[in-house]
């Protein structure tokens, strides 16, 4: 089974691509789809597939909006994450944030404090 998957963007949902040969996830755009969980559901799925047969995984967010449901998605495949760092994964998260759109940079903040991967921010 092809263990790679892209997800287009629309005005309402971010691109999404995982890519088994860089080991890389990257969720990218504006993420407020009337109903987060069905555009949210697959992307957790595969990316738990590919976590039961893969050691590594780079998570890129690079997000200029996303609404308080995304949110807590976005927390739950965190945590996903997360549990699988604490099964010996190397699972690592950096948080891409425009230079100057302060929420942006404080919203990676928020979810760097209640997790234990590695995680970075970075402004561009």
């Amino acid at each position: 089974m092809d263990k790679s998957f892209l997800i287009e963007p629309t005005d309402c949902t971010p691109r999404v691509v995982l890519n088994a040969d860089s080991k890389s996830l990257l969720i990218e755009g504006e993420s407020f789809p009337e109903n987060v969980r069905d555009f949210y559901e697959p992307v957790v799925a595969k990316v738990e597939e590919y976590l039961r047969s893969s050691d590594s995984l780079e998570v890129q967010f690079d997000l200029r909006y996303f609404n308080t449901s995304s949110s807590k998605t976005i927390l739950d495949l965190l945590e996903m994450l997360e549990s699988h760092f604490d099964e010996g994964k190397s699972v690592r998260v950096v948080w891409l944030y425009k230079e100057g759109i302060e929420v942006m940079q404080e919203n990676g903040e928020d979810f760097a404090d209640d997790l234990r991967i590695p995680f970075e921010l970075k402004s561009y």
